[in-house]
């Protein structure tokens, strides 16, 4: 807050309202008037001497016109005087407040009582400004740290990409780049990486199997060849080798259904690899996106630059100006001194090389001195003196509303500073905030390659653990891996006796067991049944055969029909044996 002019003493007087006659005079022998009172203190003066006859009547005519005369010239140079004082005081305040404006620049106090000011505190525009100055500072740090907060964000991402090409990336964290503990790939792209590599074995067992179904038809064909060439030669069996063939009809069109339904599971991970394209295309626009705004924050920074280069131009104008102004008041106060002096110190001024003080204040003086010896002579000469009050007091109005208009530009200006303050405060929170969005960028994006982040980085202050969405996807990746490495193993349990363990794989032995083992005795059993089959009927065919030929008594064992007591006993032996009966009888 501020004060009355009055706490510097100055004269209460002081009026910027047109000249008050009633100073000079109250046009009464008893008035109040300065004039009055000198010529009431001339009368008793006259009228003492008058009265012990020491003036007569001629002589007293004299001198109370001389009296008359030095009282008006005294009187108006008294009111003068006394404005020329209130005016001096005015200016004494005015570099006493200018002091403690240059001062309020340097210092957050001020000495009480050097100003107009009610306390110690500074306060109004340069209080504002230096509020709006602090605000500024705390936005550029504030700018700071989101630049580097994209910086750290910009290395995570090279991280990434590296990544994506490399197993190793402990130099780039050696140059500076990314937060990862460690070299080593971690966190969604070690585990996207996995399933790929699950994928691939999935695939590579599932070429296997394939091979080994084909195999598998192959076999199977030439048995069902065989079976027929049997068939053919038991006429009675027809019908039963159709039921048979029908059921491998059956089996191959199931086979074909598979690989119909292979095949939409082919198309769809052909329709999520486009996805995935779309996916790297989008991120591509989003880097070039990214290198727009960097470049548009470059050419900010630029016209900052600018910006600052120009402020310094014209604080180097400020400050020749204020040189020139020094100048010009070291000049006026060897005018001022003129007044009182013939000489000035030698060092004040313009002129340095004298100490007299000469040129139009001399010449003035000079005149000052003639309108002086002319005044005693002519006392109407005073209305000169009085018309120059006036002046003085227009002067004094002007600059009343000068400093009037000063107030008002200043109170704009407080406006403005204010304005711009409210501005700076919602750029610095801001800033603040697409900081801290940046930084959880930086978090998600070192996700990709690890599983723990810096305590101090993103929103969630404290943890190094890295949690939602991102986890979640992760886990379910890790599920993913899991699943793909169980199916590579059922699907190598089609062909082999034996399957992997460890992680990924969840068996916990190398041995086939479950529904795949029971499927494989299953195909054992029918496979020995086959064979058993063609060895009961071949058995068959020839019993039948030398039964039919002994029953009509033409039976000839010869090299040809290889019906031979030896021969027909080796093939019921086989027959007994294939179904597990022993002995000769």
């Amino acid at each position: 807050m501020t004060t009355s002019i009055d706490t510097l003493a100055l004269s209460s007087s002081a009026s910027l309202n047109p000249p008050d006659i009633t100073r000079l005079t109250t046009k009464s022998v008893e008035g109040t008037g300065a004039f009055d009172v000198l010529m009431y203190a001339v009368r008793q003066h006259l009228l003492e001497e008058y009265e012990a006859d020491r003036i007569t009547g001629d002589e007293y005519t004299k001198v109370y016109l001389g009296a008359l005369q030095g009282a008006m010239q005294t009187a108006v140079q008294f009111l003068l005087n006394s404005q020329q004082e209130e005016k001096i005081q005015a200016e004494i305040a005015l570099t006493r407040q200018q002091t403690v404006t240059e001062l309020a620049q340097t210092d957050d106090t001020i000495p009480a009582g050097l100003g107009f000011n009610g306390d110690t505190s500074v306060e109004g525009i340069v209080a504002i400004q230096k509020e709006k100055l602090a605000l500024e500072k705390d936005l550029v740090d504030s700018q700071v740290d989101q630049s580097a907060a994209e910086v750290a964000l910009t290395g995570q991402k090279i991280i990434s990409e590296l990544s994506q090409t490399a197993d190793d990336f402990s130099t780039a964290l050696i140059a500076g780049y990314g937060l990862n503990p460690s070299g080593s790939l971690l966190g969604t792209f070690k585990t996207a990486k996995e399933k790929t590599l699950s994928e691939i074995d999935y695939t590579d067992q599932r070429i296997l199997t394939e091979v080994a179904l084909t195999n598998k038809s192959t076999a199977e064909t030439a048995h069902i060849t065989q079976s027929t060439a049997t068939e053919l030669q038991n006429t009675g069996r027809v019908a039963s080798e159709k039921l048979y063939i029908d059921k491998k009809i059956l089996t191959e069109a199931a086979t074909i259904d598979k690989l119909v339904s292979e095949t939409s599971y082919t198309d769809q991970r052909t329709a999520t690899e486009l996805v995935t394209e779309d996916k790297v295309i989008a991120e591509t626009a989003y880097t070039v996106q990214r290198t727009a705004v960097e470049l548009a924050t470059i050419a900010k920074v630029e016209s900052e630059t600018a910006y600052t280069d120009q402020r310094t131009a014209t604080e180097v104008v400020t400050k020749n100006r204020v040189i020139a102004e020094t100048d010009l008041t070291e000049q006026k106060i060897v005018t001022e001194l003129a007044n009182t002096s013939n000489i000035k110190p030698a060092t004040l001024g313009q002129i340095t090389d004298t100490t007299s003080i000469t040129g139009i204040m001399f010449s003035q003086r000079n005149k000052l001195d003639a309108e002086i010896d002319y005044t005693n002579q002519k006392t109407a000469t005073e209305l000169v003196t009085k018309d120059h009050v006036i002046a003085e007091t227009d002067k004094v109005v002007a600059e009343t509303a000068y400093t009037t208009q000063r107030t008002v530009t200043e109170v704009a200006e407080e406006n403005r500073i204010i304005a711009e303050t409210s501005k700076t405060n919602a750029l610095k929170s801001k800033t603040d905030a697409e900081t801290i969005f940046t930084e959880q960028q930086t978090v998600t994006e070192l996700a990709n390659t690890s599983d723990t982040k810096p305590t101090d980085l993103g929103v969630m202050i404290g943890l190094s653990s890295i949690t939602g969405l991102v986890s979640v996807q992760k886990e379910k990746s890790e599920m993913e891996v899991t699943l793909l490495a169980q199916k590579a193993n059922t699907e190598l349990a089609q062909t082999a006796d034996l399957v992997k363990t460890g992680v990924p794989y969840l068996n916990g032995s190398t041995t086939v067991s479950g529904v795949i083992s029971k499927q494989k005795d299953l195909y054992a059993a029918q496979t020995s049944g086959f064979a058993r089959d063609a060895e009961q009927k071949l058995a068959k065919i020839m019993a039948d055969t030398w039964n039919v030929s002994a029953t009509q008594g033409v039976a000839d064992q010869n090299s040809t029909n290889q019906l031979y007591d030896a021969s027909l006993g080796a093939v019921i032996k086989k027959a007994k044996e294939g179904i597990g009966v022993a002995g000769t009888s």
